[in-house]
């Protein structure tokens, strides 16, 4: 078995995802319950022709819905990073961005701001954005499902309708290097085994934690396990933690890889 992939890429995806799935209140518990207003995490997961790459998208912070729980925060789901699509590019210049907020909700994702990193994502090529473009300033929002916007530090040939994820520290290419890997490089049926995994420990309130993490290995594949913990009797609580672990090669993504 190899080693522990320790890009910080890498690190920062399992970090992410082992927070989001924690078993602190606004982990797993949680999960369960947020919702882009079509869809819960839990059904998203149950839907037979759902990907972890449709899922992902579907959750992203232009997705987020005023009638229902989502992280605090208001980023991304199952990304470390907070997706807007561009309402405009302000005239005058091709470095300013306007986007607008969902229906109903008021504060921008705390992933937007001063000094964060910058891609652009869905839907787009990866030289509209020039490598190392973060955020210079950000306006207020003008209110619930308002707009805001984004100074960036560099020039974008990105247009309206564009998707932007912003990220925290130097993970500019984070993002797009993940969705290439999942779109390309990981094999249907490890997709479809991760997704199993996860809908099962959703759906059943039994499971109260999902850990994940990727190991380099010459060939891909997955494995889970479900681990019962013991109560403080030192007896079998009927409590259970799930286990993810992607054991693959390295992705093919031609994005580069963020500074190590």
């Amino acid at each position: 078995m190899g080693g522990l992939i320790n890009t910080k890429g890498t690190q920062r995806l399992a970090e992410w995802f082992n927070t989001t799935f924690d078993d602190s209140a606004t982990g797993l518990s949680f999960a369960r319950t947020v919702t882009n207003g079509s869809d819960t995490l839990l059904q998203a997961f149950k839907k037979p022709g759902n990907s972890l790459l449709d899922i992902s998208d579907a959750f992203i912070a232009q997705q987020q819905h005023a009638g229902g729980a989502w992280p605090v925060g208001g980023n991304d789901v199952l990304y470390p990073s907070a997706t807007m699509q561009i309402t405009s590019v302000l005239p005058g210049g091709t470095n300013v961005l306007r986007f607008t907020l969902p229906a109903g909700i008021a504060a921008r994702p705390t992933f937007i701001a001063a000094g964060s990193a910058v891609s652009c994502t869905i839907k787009t090529g990866r030289k509209k954005m020039l490598r190392g473009t973060t955020v210079n300033t950000v306006t207020a929002p003008t209110g619930p499902g308002g707009t805001f916007d984004v100074t960036l530090s560099n020039n974008t040939t990105a247009v309206a309708n564009d998707y932007v994820s912003f990220a925290v520290g130097s993970h500019q290419q984070l993002i797009r290097r993940w969705r290439w890997y999942l779109k390309n490089d990981l094999r249907a049926e490890n997709d479809a085994t991760i997704k199993q995994a996860i809908f099962s420990a959703l759906a059943d309130t039994d499971f109260k934690k999902i850990t994940f993490q990727a190991i380099e290995d010459t060939q891909q594949k997955v494995i889970t396990n479900t681990e019962t913990r013991l109560g403080a009797d030192l007896e079998f609580d009927d409590a259970y933690h799930l286990h993810v672990v992607l054991m693959t090669q390295p992705t093919t993504a031609p994005d580069p890889l963020d500074p190590q």
